[in-house]
């Protein structure tokens, strides 16, 4: 990926921020198809939330951080980095040693870690081209009739993330971002975006469509943590992360990783 801030394309990049274009590219970068054959652990360190372990892909740098109560075993095996199902015709998700890991970035190249998406967990998420067959699943109950529509169904599953970033190196996030699910079929796409250095509620929450393009103002749901704008819906994952680009940032100088070890 050559940039963070080169994923908007040039038919939308004057409709985005340059934090909206951050989540564009690191979402577009979460879905990359990788293998796990390519992970190599460069470093863990003991912290007081448990191991934390730094983690390389192909290209020799750090490509995430991983949170364990116990040293990972082998790392190519422990991590998945795509939705795997133990059986398709059900569609029962398998789970990895941990679920508990984040893409890690260093935008500017300073060596702090600035950015960071946190796995959510499989999503089912909108096809680029939308898939007149796929079944509406906004409602509660949601019926998946035939072994044709459930194959469907889980090859449009992609990994959902939330997304962090600190814009102004104090350690803490500044903007987050949760993925959205439209409000009239349920799948996921776009994103709200939150902004914790905003002074109004109302400036605080946006929507943005999957292509950049605002989708207006969001306010709270009738349940906690739940926001509801025009056309999408959202859900904080982690209302108030705290320090947690420190911690990172403290760990990985535990393992002497500099500017060089992390992708930009």
């Amino acid at each position: 990926m050559a940039g963070l801030a080169l994923a908007a394309s040039p038919a939308t990049a004057a409709l985005v921020t340059s934090s909206d274009a951050g989540v564009i590219a690191a979402a577009a970068d979460a879905d990359h198809d990788r293998n796990e054959a390519h992970l190599k652990l460069l470093c863990k360190t003991k912290t007081e939330g448990g191991i934390i372990s730094f983690v390389a892909g192909s290209e020799g740098k750090v490509l995430l951080a991983a949170l364990s109560a116990k040293p990972l075993k082998d790392v190519r095996k422990d991590i998945w980095l795509s939705p795997r199902f133990t059986s398709p015709g059900k569609g029962r998700a398998a789970t990895s040693a941990t679920e508990d890991w984040a893409y890690l970035y260093d935008h500017n190249g300073d060596g702090r870690i600035d950015r960071m998406s946190f796995l959510i967990g499989p999503l089912p998420t909108e096809p680029d081209t939308h898939d007149p067959r796929l079944p509406n699943i906004a409602g509660d109950q949601v019926r998946i009739e035939g072994a044709d529509m459930m194959a469907r169904v889980m090859k449009a599953m992609r990994y959902g993330f939330w997304q962090a970033a600190d814009e102004d190196a104090d350690g803490m996030p500044d903007i987050m971002a949760m993925p959205a699910r439209r409000k009239d079929t349920g799948w996921y796409r776009g994103w709200a975006i939150f902004d914790r250095r905003a002074t109004t509620e109302d400036a605080s929450c946006r929507f943005i469509d999957r292509d950049g393009s605002a989708k207006g103002p969001c306010h709270p749901g009738a349940e906690i943590g739940d926001y509801e704008g025009e056309s999408l819906t959202a859900r904080v994952w982690v209302r108030d992360p705290g320090p947690i680009f420190s911690a990172i940032q403290d760990a990985a100088l535990a393992c002497k990783l500099g500017a060089e070890a992390f992708r930009r």
